[in-house]
């Protein structure tokens, strides 16, 4: 009976051990696999801020950043891959789960040093990305191409060439010790994302990926930026710069007329009376100088316009909107009145002596038919003419009141504006609305709006007016650069903040009120 009460006792113990054993194991399996989950969430959540840091970046400067440890500050060469600039973008230095840090590589169209052409809503990304069969997913060579990558490259490997990564200083920079291959068994889908070349299906691969031994073969990680994870935004950007420019302005200029942008930038030069065209970014400018007094302007005036009516003062450069010989001035004036300086808007309707050339800066006189000031009394007519000291002088050059990023890019190409004739620089009318515009927003219909500014997407094989036609570019057809209602030359009504769709991705901003 004792034997029989020792090896229960036995059993009993080793019936413990064994499931503390199997609860240690199960315990640590548990563990290990918690702790490969938070070491993968460190790199996906290091890969998302790179994207959200570069793109961020992109909305700021117009362009991507450069390819360096760190900092972008040298020049990099086409189909370069290299470290993520997260000093540059502001960040921190990020890690993947092997606390290794991340690459990079940018398409040349948007790449910022050097800058390779110009940069808008029409520029394509140019590199192939496959996914973990080899399949490509996004071809450089189409419309669907990606713009950037960043890679998280993972531990060290074999690669399928038979570099062993060593990732010592000495291969620091070398991408092969770094970043995977992968060959296919047809050598059809085969991959190096240690180099690319742009506009090929030579781009880049995301893992991981084993053999049929269950070998670790590609483990680079790869996050992508697409053309519609950032261009939609950078449209909008675009809108709104150009928004707070004009509402900046002390008051809004007359469409350009709306021709192919391609032609000439003489197409920006606003035409007096126009709504709805192309934005106005190379108005004539007009000041009255007088080269002894810069502050004051001191001119010849004849007929009903004395200088008892309107006194010389300081005088801010204002807009001149043309159409032919006959042009609208409008600025800001000093006054003196009862002895009072007075600061009032002033407008001049006239005509310009069309002997003298409009190419450079235009010096000579203007026949005033009529010249109102900001109570909207017209003084009367007459003339201004330059003296030994003073001139009038009237420049087309491009406006300062928008970035020159704005015109580098010829962004103004993809732009329409439209404008209220009461909320105009000459209008006579107060900024009251009788019929002015409407927009179509989130299902109601906002009126009474002054002004607004539209950016086409890039061209799209179909949109909502033309279902089955592709849209062609450069013309001088709005409905090949705007999607619904919204290419109307004469229209009252557009639409804004649509999902953007594959038949529609124009970007409206209200201007005023």
């Amino acid at each position: 009976m004792k034997l029989f009460k020792q090896k229960g006792a036995a059993l009993i113990i080793f019936a413990v051990i064994f499931a503390l054993v199997a609860t240690a194991f199960l315990i640590s399996t548990l563990d290990g696999t918690t702790l490969k989950r938070e070491q993968q969430k460190k790199t996906s959540f290091a890969l998302a801020e790179a994207k959200a840091a570069l793109i961020g970046y992109a909305l700021k400067s117009g362009t991507l950043t450069g390819l360096d440890d760190g900092s972008s500050n040298s020049p990099c060469p086409g189909n370069t891959i290299g470290r993520l600039p997260w000093r540059e973008l502001g960040i921190a230095d990020l890690r993947d789960e092997y606390d290794e840090r991340l690459w990079y590589a940018v398409s040349a169209n948007y790449k910022k040093n050097p800058k390779i052409g110009k940069l808008n809503s029409e520029a394509n990304g140019t590199i192939t990305m496959r996914d973990s069969t080899g399949t490509i997913i996004r071809n450089g060579t189409t419309g669907t191409a990606v713009i950037a990558v960043v890679i998280a490259p993972g531990n060290s490997l074999t690669r399928q060439d038979g570099v062993v990564q060593n990732r010592t200083v000495v291969n620091y920079d070398n991408a092969l010790h770094y970043l995977d291959s992968f060959d296919s068994v047809d050598n059809t889908k085969d991959e190096d994302n240690s180099n690319f070349v742009e506009i090929t299906t030579n781009g880049f691969i995301s893992g991981l990926i084993k053999d049929a031994s269950n070998k670790v073969i590609l483990n680079d990680q790869v996050t992508t930026i697409n053309y519609h994870d950032l261009m939609p935004l950078l449209d909008k950007r675009v809108a709104n710069e150009v928004k707070k420019r004009l509402t900046n302005s002390g008051g809004l200029p007359w469409a350009a007329s709306f021709t192919d942008p391609s032609i000439s930038n003489n197409n920006f030069v606003p035409a007096n009376g126009m709504n709805g065209g192309l934005l106005p970014v190379y108005p004539h400018f007009w000041d009255i100088i007088d080269s002894f007094n810069p502050t004051s302007a001191y001119v010849t005036r004849s007929g009903t316009v004395t200088v008892a009516e309107l006194k010389s003062g300081f005088v801010e450069p204002g807009f001149c909107a043309q159409a032919g010989a006959q042009i609208v001035c409008s600025g800001r004036k000093k006054i003196l009145s009862d002895t009072v300086l007075q600061d009032t808007s002033i407008n001049i309707d006239g005509l310009l002596n069309v002997s003298k050339s409009y190419t450079g800066v235009m010096v000579g006189s203007l026949a005033i038919i009529k010249t109102r000031i900001s109570d909207g009394v017209v003084l009367g007519t007459g003339s201004v003419a330059p003296t030994p000291t003073t001139q009038i002088s009237i420049m087309p050059t491009r406006s300062t009141l928008f970035p020159e990023w704005l015109t580098a890019n010829d962004w103004h190409h993809m732009i329409y504006y439209a404008v209220a004739t009461p909320y105009a620089y000459s209008s006579p009318l107060p900024p009251a609305c009788g019929a002015c515009m409407s927009v179509n927003y989130n299902g109601g219909l906002l009126s009474n709006i002054g002004s607004v500014v539209m950016v086409s997407g890039k061209k799209l094989d179909a949109t909502d007016y033309q279902p089955t036609l592709p849209q062609s570019r450069p013309t001088g057809n709005l409905y090949d650069y705007f999607d619904s209602i919204n290419n109307q030359s004469s229209g009252l009504v557009f639409d804004q903040n649509r999902t953007p769709t594959p038949t529609f991705n124009d970007q409206l901003v209200i201007v005023a009120p």
